[in-house]
Formats: C-alpha cells, structure tokens, sequence
C-alpha cells in the first residue's frame, strides 16, 4: 500500500530558520578536503603511552553505557569524583565504575565512549574502487 503525505500543515511543527552558506560551508559528505579531515589519534590520545581501549561486554544503564561501546581509557590522569573508572575486581576482570571521591585508585579513567549506533552493512563503493 503506498503511503500518503499530507500537505496540511501541522501546528507543532516549528520550521528552521534558512540560514545562508557560503560555498566553502556546501561541502558534501563526498567531498575529500585534507585541510579538513580529523585526525581521530589527536582528537581522542590524550597521553599515547597511557592510552587504551576497553571493549565493553555488558553495559551500565547508570552510566550510560552499552555492551559493544568501546572506552577510550587513560592511565596517566587523576581521578576526579564522578569520572567514570576503569578497575579490577576481585576476580581479576576489568569493570567500570563511577568514581565516588578525588584520587580514587583505579587502573585508568574513561576519557571517551564509543557508541556504534548502526553496524557497517551496506557500505555503498565509490565508483572504480575495488
């Protein structure tokens, strides 16, 4: 059954203001601009030698994690009260929690989470890629 689109327009509905770009701000998501392009290394390594990942199994409603989320982790800084933790439990396994105080011992602190929001299926190719 084909669906109808309605031409009435909704009271809820708030448009957006047109803002205008210049052409420099029309980049479309094909464009390769080097000049633009972020280094994710720079952007998520805070200290290169102290820095891992941690994929998550498992996940923390509370602190807003989900299993599969990867954790960005750094060994190096000082624990502030409400970072979230990298530690060892008694078994051994590393586990996330929140920190409770200042200079909270830990093995490392989550700098950044890693969400993936859609698997990579479907990847179109550009044309003459192999």
């Amino acid at each position: 059954m084909p669906v109808k689109h309605s031409t009435k327009q909704n009271s809820n509905v708030i448009p957006f203001p047109q803002i205008e770009r210049s052409p420099r701000e029309r980049a479309t998501l094909g464009d390769d601009d080097d000049d633009e392009r972020i280094d994710l290394n720079k952007l998520l390594i805070y200290h290169r030698n102290d820095c891992f990942v941690i994929d998550l199994v498992g996940g923390d409603d509370e602190l807003g994690l989900s299993s599969g989320d990867k954790l960005m982790a750094d060994r190096s800084l000082c624990v502030i009260r409400g970072d979230i933790l990298v530690v060892e439990d008694s078994s051994g396994d590393l586990v996330t929690r929140q920190a409770e105080y200042n200079n909270q011992p830990c093995a490392a602190v989550v700098t950044h989470i890693i969400k993936t929001l859609r698997p990579p299926v479907g990847i179109k190719r550009k044309r003459g890629a192999r």
